[in-house]
């Protein structure tokens, strides 16, 4: 049995937004919650998009909590290790949703705290679709990782080296999910 540990994580920085009103708000720290007494709101119009950077490579995927929308809104999410797999549309250049998906539509209802996507992501690409303007709270990254004892460590006197070994060992661990190696999380 594979216990893992999930963490909450708010966006490190914006990459890109288009027709998105007050989009700096999406890197507050907010309650994990719907809240009334939060005012700082992100309102997105339909086109609208951002692009969210976790500043590092998680497995997981996005808790998106919502205040508001003249019932359903429909958005695309696409996750990507890599900006240019955040842009990217399936079928083009290669891009699939063979072993998880990382490109997909959702129906978001107002006055909800919902969880989307199992993959690999550093990056996220929010669109909203079509539906009336949409006020979003808070968008997380929920990282899955594996609960593990550390046995041991190795460590050089070449800071390079230990920084290569630091890396392997996290994405060791990224692609430790649910008691098994997944082969998935590529790393670019």
């Amino acid at each position: 049995m594979s216990i893992t540990k999930q963490e909450l994580l708010i966006a490190q920085r914006v990459v890109d937004s288009c027709g998105v009103d007050a989009v700096e708000r999406l890197l507050e720290s907010k309650p994990a919650a719907v809240s009334f007494k939060t005012r700082d709101m992100t309102y997105f119009h339909a086109g609208s998009y951002v692009v969210l950077d976790f500043g590092k490579e998680l497995c997981g995927g996005i808790r998106i909590i919502t205040r508001g929308s003249d019932g359903m809104a429909k958005w695309r999410l696409t996750f990507g290790e890599s900006l240019t797999e955040a842009y990217s549309t399936i079928g083009e250049k290669n891009a699939m949703n063979y072993h998880s998906p990382r490109d997909f539509e959702v129906t978001v209802p107002m006055m909800s705290d919902l969880q989307y996507g199992q993959t690999g992501f550093r990056f996220v690409r929010m669109e909203l679709l079509e539906g009336a303007p949409a006020t979003i709270q808070s968008v997380f990254a929920v990282s899955h990782l594996p609960s593990l004892e550390k046995e041991a460590e190795i460590v050089t006197d070449d800071e390079l080296l230990n920084d290569i070994i630091r890396t392997a060992t996290y994405t060791l661990k990224l692609n430790l999910q649910n008691g098994f190696m997944w082969d998935g999380i590529k790393r670019d």
